[in-house]
C-alpha cells in the first residue's frame, strides 16, 4: 500500500478504519500541537470557532499547497503543507464542536 489508506466494509457504519488512519492523525495532532506552541495566544488551539481568522489561517495553508505543487518542490514539501491543511481543519472543526485540549 503507498500510505494511502484503504477502507473496507466492516461492521458498525460499514467502514473499517485502518491503522494508517490512526497513525495519520495522530501525526495531525503532533502538528496542532508544533502549530500551537510556534504561535502561542494566537496558536489554532486559542482560537474560539466563531473567529472570523480560521477563513484566513486555513486559506492561507491552501495556498502554500499550491505552492507546493510547483516545479521547485518536492514530494515531502507537499506532504508537510497537507499536514499543516489537516491541522488547521481539525483544530477549527474541534473548536466549533466545542472540544478542548
Amino acid at each position: 500500500m503507498s500510505g494511502v489508506a484503504r477502507r473496507e466494509k466492516g461492521s458498525g457504519n460499514g467502514m473499517h478504519c485502518h491503522r494508517e488512519d490512526h497513525d495519520l492523525w495522530r501525526q495531525v495532532l503532533r502538528s496542532r500541537e508544533k502549530a500551537d506552541a510556534k504561535h502561542g495566544e494566537n496558536g489554532i488551539e486559542q482560537i474560539p470557532a466563531d473567529d472570523p481568522r480560521w477563513l484566513s489561517i486555513l486559506v492561507e495553508e491552501v495556498g502554500e499547497v499550491a505552492h507546493a505543487m510547483t516545479y521547485d518542490a518536492t514530494d515531502a514539501d507537499l506532504e508537510a503543507e497537507l499536514m499543516d491543511v489537516l491541522a488547521v481543519a481539525s483544530a477549527w472543526l474541534s473548536a466549533r464542536k466545542g472540544f478542548t485540549r
